[in-house]
Protein backbone atom coordinates (compact mmCIF):
# COMPACT_ATOMS: atom_id res chain seq x y z
CA UNK A 1 0.00 0.00 0.00
CA UNK A 2 1.10 3.53 -0.65
CA UNK A 3 1.63 6.02 2.16
CA UNK A 4 -1.62 7.78 1.20
CA UNK A 5 -3.58 4.53 1.32
CA UNK A 6 -2.14 3.69 4.74
CA UNK A 7 -2.94 7.18 6.01
CA UNK A 8 -6.52 6.94 4.75
CA UNK A 9 -7.05 3.55 6.39
CA UNK A 10 -5.68 4.84 9.70
CA UNK A 11 -7.99 7.87 9.49
CA UNK A 12 -10.96 5.58 8.88
CA UNK A 13 -10.09 3.49 11.93
CA UNK A 14 -9.60 6.60 14.06
CA UNK A 15 -13.00 7.93 12.96
CA UNK A 16 -14.67 4.61 13.80
CA UNK A 17 -13.07 4.71 17.25
CA UNK A 18 -14.18 8.32 17.83
CA UNK A 19 -17.73 7.48 16.80
CA UNK A 20 -17.81 4.40 19.04
CA UNK A 21 -16.48 6.34 22.03
CA UNK A 22 -19.06 9.06 21.48
CA UNK A 23 -21.82 6.45 21.28
CA UNK A 24 -20.58 4.87 24.52
CA UNK A 25 -20.62 8.27 26.26
CA UNK A 26 -24.17 9.02 25.16
CA UNK A 27 -25.55 5.55 25.90
CA UNK A 28 -28.39 5.57 28.43
CA UNK A 29 -27.71 2.12 29.90
CA UNK A 30 -25.39 -0.90 29.79
CA UNK A 31 -27.23 -2.34 26.82
CA UNK A 32 -26.54 0.88 24.91
CA UNK A 33 -22.87 0.74 25.89
CA UNK A 34 -22.61 -2.85 24.72
CA UNK A 35 -24.32 -2.02 21.43
CA UNK A 36 -22.03 0.99 20.87
CA UNK A 37 -19.01 -1.20 21.52
CA UNK A 38 -20.24 -3.88 19.10
CA UNK A 39 -21.02 -1.29 16.44
CA UNK A 40 -17.58 0.29 16.88
CA UNK A 41 -15.75 -3.00 16.59
CA UNK A 42 -17.75 -3.84 13.47
CA UNK A 43 -16.92 -0.47 11.91
CA UNK A 44 -13.23 -0.92 12.67
CA UNK A 45 -13.17 -4.42 11.18
CA UNK A 46 -14.79 -3.14 7.98
CA UNK A 47 -11.83 -0.86 7.25
CA UNK A 48 -10.15 -2.74 4.46
CA UNK A 49 -7.21 -0.84 3.02
CA UNK A 50 -6.52 -1.69 -0.57
CA UNK A 51 -3.15 -1.11 -2.24
CA UNK A 52 -4.36 0.23 -5.56
CA UNK A 53 -1.59 2.78 -6.12
CA UNK A 54 1.23 0.25 -6.11
CA UNK A 55 -0.74 -2.17 -8.27
CA UNK A 56 -1.25 0.55 -10.86
CA UNK A 57 2.44 1.48 -10.70
CA UNK A 58 3.40 -2.15 -11.29
CA UNK A 59 1.07 -2.28 -14.30
CA UNK A 60 2.67 0.87 -15.72
CA UNK A 61 6.14 -0.62 -15.28
CA UNK A 62 5.07 -3.87 -16.92
CA UNK A 63 3.61 -1.92 -19.85
CA UNK A 64 6.88 -0.01 -20.28
CA UNK A 65 8.87 -3.25 -20.28
CA UNK A 66 6.49 -4.83 -22.79
CA UNK A 67 6.59 -1.78 -25.06
CA UNK A 68 10.39 -1.94 -25.00
CA UNK A 69 10.29 -5.63 -25.91
CA UNK A 70 7.95 -4.88 -28.80
CA UNK A 71 10.15 -2.01 -30.00
CA UNK A 72 13.19 -4.27 -29.86
CA UNK A 73 11.62 -7.02 -31.96
CA UNK A 74 13.07 -6.53 -35.44
CA UNK A 75 10.77 -9.22 -36.84
CA UNK A 76 7.72 -6.95 -36.47
CA UNK A 77 6.72 -4.28 -38.95
CA UNK A 78 5.87 -0.78 -37.75
CA UNK A 79 2.16 -1.59 -38.06
CA UNK A 80 2.56 -4.82 -36.10
CA UNK A 81 4.44 -2.96 -33.36
CA UNK A 82 1.74 -0.30 -33.21
CA UNK A 83 -1.00 -2.95 -33.01
CA UNK A 84 0.84 -4.89 -30.31
CA UNK A 85 1.37 -1.74 -28.26
CA UNK A 86 -2.32 -0.87 -28.59
CA UNK A 87 -3.21 -4.35 -27.30
CA UNK A 88 -0.86 -3.91 -24.35
CA UNK A 89 -2.32 -0.47 -23.60
CA UNK A 90 -5.84 -1.90 -23.69
CA UNK A 91 -4.86 -4.73 -21.35
CA UNK A 92 -3.37 -2.22 -18.91
CA UNK A 93 -6.49 -0.02 -19.06
CA UNK A 94 -8.68 -3.05 -18.34
CA UNK A 95 -6.43 -4.17 -15.50
CA UNK A 96 -6.41 -0.70 -13.94
CA UNK A 97 -10.19 -0.51 -14.12
CA UNK A 98 -10.47 -3.91 -12.45
CA UNK A 99 -8.01 -2.78 -9.76
CA UNK A 100 -10.12 0.31 -9.08
CA UNK A 101 -13.31 -1.71 -8.65
CA UNK A 102 -11.78 -4.51 -6.58
CA UNK A 103 -13.37 -4.89 -3.17
CA UNK A 104 -10.27 -6.09 -1.32
CA UNK A 105 -6.53 -6.60 -1.69
CA UNK A 106 -6.97 -10.13 -3.03
CA UNK A 107 -9.22 -8.74 -5.75
CA UNK A 108 -6.61 -6.13 -6.65
CA UNK A 109 -3.90 -8.76 -6.98
CA UNK A 110 -6.14 -11.07 -8.98
CA UNK A 111 -7.22 -8.27 -11.32
CA UNK A 112 -3.66 -7.17 -11.82
CA UNK A 113 -2.43 -10.69 -12.57
CA UNK A 114 -5.27 -11.93 -14.78
CA UNK A 115 -5.69 -8.87 -16.95
CA UNK A 116 -2.09 -8.43 -17.98
CA UNK A 117 -0.40 -11.84 -17.80
CA UNK A 118 -0.91 -12.69 -21.44
CA UNK A 119 1.06 -9.62 -22.54
CA UNK A 120 4.16 -10.12 -20.38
Amino acid sequence: MSADEKRTAKEQVAEAVRNAKQAVQTAQNQEGVNQAKTNGLTAISKVSPIGRDKANDELDKAKTRQDQTIDGNDNLSADEKRTAKEQVAEAVRNAKQAVQTAQNQEGVKSSQDKRFDSYQ
